[in-house]
């Protein structure tokens, strides 16, 4: 089977043509990222053990260069994984580097598949946009982990500026986004010819309950709230603010024929 440049996955990959000669580009490229792991990885120890990680991989280019591309690919993934997993550990802090970049890639996921190329069904886009919303969660959790726990000889205490700007977005949203789309899914309904009233007075209605419940009400139990208590709201508000986004993205719009009472 063909994938991508190699023609055949049970042969060797050829890639690189030099008048008659084929070389295999997959063993070397193997080679290159397991030398390159293998340096960080001994960073520090001795030329003994350097040379004896450095003929490993010499012994595996000469076995597999002239093995299936499959194989090599596999064995290529491999490698990257290890020389990931070696940069992870040489880091002082590799848990926020692994939830920031799985807010990257969420986000990455959420562009493509929202502007760049749109999946086949709403089912599939909604599914590939709670995928890149769950991608944040790592990094909300970590933004919202004691910092005790993060950095033990400076603790510090949350300030509260994560909760209250969520509690403003879910405000705008549910008072300002939802009812302007409900209204203008069938504006007839809320106009009454005998007591005309400008239909943004439900915006306005919606408004202010939503300030009440998210900017009042929201933010004096999280002040109530002890610290344990504080972080456990942070955490649970950023997740349902995600969870609001996708549901307005997906089923915000279209209600067709609505009545003003509802």
């Amino acid at each position: 089977m063909p994938f991508g440049p190699i023609t055949d996955l049970g042969a060797p990959d050829g890639l690189l043509v030099i008048g008659s000669v084929s070389i295999n580009v997959l063993p070397l490229l193997m080679t290159a990222i397991n030398v390159v792991s293998a340096a960080i990885y001994m960073k520090g120890f001795p030329l003994q053990g350097k040379v004896q990680m450095y003929g490993i991989a010499a012994i595996f280019l000469i076995l597999l260069y002239g093995s299936p591309a499959g194989l090599v690919f596999y064995w290529t993934l491999n490698n990257v994984f290890s020389l990931v997993k070696n940069i992870f550990y040489k880091l002082k802090n590799p848990k926020r580097a692994l939830s920031i970049l799985a807010s990257l890639a969420g986000i990455a996921l959420a562009v493509v598949v929202l502007f760049v190329h749109p999946l086949s069904t709403a089912g599939l886009q909604a599914f590939a946009t709670a995928c890149s919303v769950l991608l944040q969660v790592p990094l909300a959790l970590y933004r919202f982990k004691p910092a005790s726990k993060r950095q033990r000889a400076v603790p510090q205490k949350s300030d509260g500026r994560a909760f209250l700007y969520c509690c403003i977005f879910l405000t705008l949203l549910t008072s300002l986004l939802i009812p302007s789309a409900v209204v203008n899914a069938s504006p007839l309904e809320f106009f009454d010819v005998n007591a005309f009233e400008s239909p943004l007075w439900y915006v306005l209605n919606a408004l202010l309950i939503a300030a009440g419940t998210f900017l009042i009400w929201f933010e004096i139990f999280y002040h109530l709230a002890s610290p344990s208590g504080k972080r456990t709201l942070e955490v649970a508000i950023f997740i349902f603010a995600g969870i609001a986004v996708v549901d307005y993205m997906f089923f915000g719009t279209g209600y067709g024929n609505l009545s003003s009472l509802l």
